[in-house]
Parts: structure tokens; C-alpha cells; sequence
């Protein structure tokens, strides 16, 4: 299996949403960029392909300093964890192209039942509301990152 358009869709749409160039460190035969962490903004995250899987892997170094999360997982797990809506877009495409469900590592988009929140009331003590972040004024609105 080679490359889906897909996949190559929403790396680049990663690698766009990078606050600095990403820089191109792999070969013509082993795809690598380095990128910031979109979770935890830290430098020098790489994404690379892996072949055997058919899709693309990001890591995030796990350094003894507190500035990486030390995320590592396939394309469409970033997704998941990064940007919800995009995740589900990319798995309704992976379906469309007939790369989703079985036999594939990626799943079908109709068989992904949406997250709910419990029904179950908490108390003020148990509420855990965290607080507004405030947005700078100059801050891209809607979009994909």
C-alpha cells in the first residue's frame, strides 16, 4: 500500500498549522519532518511515514524538561487528540476512500459512536470548570488549527 491522499491532506494540513517552518529532515525513500508539538508547542516533534503501517507517525520528544508532552501516535490519533472535528473529517474521507474499517488502521466513521458527556448532575465541589483562556486579539478565528 502506498500513500493515501487523504493522509497526505491532513499532514499538510499539520504541518501548516505549525507556529514555525517546518523543516523537511527525512529522504525521498524515509518522508520526516520536524515541527512544533500542536499539543504542547515544545520544538523538534517529528512526523515521519511509516511504510508498514501506511500512514504517518508523530512523536514528541519525552525529555526530561517539561516543555513536551511526549505524545507519540499515528496520524489520524493526533487527530483524535488534537483537533476532534478534523479527526472526524479525516475518517469520513478515510471512508470515502475506502481506506477505513477492517484490515485498515484507521476506523469507519459511521462505526465511531460520538463522545457524550455524562447525564449524571455534579455538585459545585465536584464541578471542575476550568477557566476562560484569554485569546489575543490578532488570534485566527474558525479555521482548522
Amino acid at each position: 500500500m502506498g500513500k493515501s491522499l487523504v493522509e497526505s491532506k491532513y499532514l499538510n494540513t499539520l504541518l501548516k498549522c505549525s507556529y514555525h517552518q517546518p523543516d523537511f529532515i527525512g529522504t525521498p525513500h524515509k518522508l520526516a519532518w520536524e515541527l512544533d508539538c500542536p499539543l504542547c508547542g515544545g520544538r523538534k516533534a517529528k512526523v515521519v511515514w511509516m511504510e508498514s503501517r501506511s500512514t504517518y507517525k508523530f512523536l514528541c520528544p519525552a525529555e526530561r524538561s517539561k516543555s513536551h508532552c511526549g505524545f507519540a501516535g499515528e496520524l489520524q490519533v493526533l487527530l483524535k487528540v488534537w483537533n476532534r472535528p478534523l479527526w472526524v473529517q479525516y475518517l469520513q474521507e478515510r471512508e470515502a476512500e475506502g481506506t477505513a474499517g477492517a484490515g485498515h488502521n484507521c476506523p469507519k466513521a459511521s462505526q465511531v459512536a460520538p463522545t457524550r458527556r455524562s447525564s449524571r448532575r455534579l455538585s459545585w465541589r465536584k464541578s471542575q470548570v476550568p477557566n476562560e483562556p484569554n485569546s489575543p486579539a490578532d488570534a485566527p478565528s474558525g479555521g482548522e488549527c
